[in-house]
């Protein structure tokens, strides 16, 4: 409620709030940090980018779509790969390590899964002088 109010000490009317105002002044839905409007903003945004770009690497309808080969890709694989220092980390990268999320050996491939990616690689071609 002190957040209405204090919309209504700024503004004349509910008509000159700024959208990005008023959705960040919305109270949050549980387990978000969004509000109702921002919320189905986010969602209808992510629909648009995924259904109206043609590469999304998830639009597998499409002939140069990757293969569900791709959906074994994780940062945890992509940081293993990429740095020279990690030797463990576990599967969510971004969360913290817990008995749910424990750390394993970058070449342990069962539990961080590499992509194979020769669909995509390209022909050597050999130079002739």
């Amino acid at each position: 409620m002190p957040r209405i109010n204090a919309l209504s000490n700024l503004y004349e009317s509910v008509d000159d709030i700024d959208l990005l105002v008023g959705g960040a002044m919305e109270t949050d839905i549980h387990g978000s940090i969004l509000g109702h409007t921002l919320q189905c903003i986010v969602a209808e945004q992510f629909y648009r980018t995924r259904t109206g770009d043609r590469f999304f690497y998830d639009n597998s309808e499409m002939p140069h779509s990757f293969t569900p080969e791709i959906k074994k890709s994780s940062m945890a694989r992509l940081l293993c790969d990429n740095t020279d220092g990690v030797k463990y980390i576990q599967q969510k990268a971004f969360e913290l390590e817990s008995t749910y999320n424990p750390k394993y050996r970058c070449d342990d491939n069962d539990h961080i899964p590499r992509v194979d990616l020769t669909a995509w690689k390209r022909p050597k071609y050999e130079l002739y002088d």
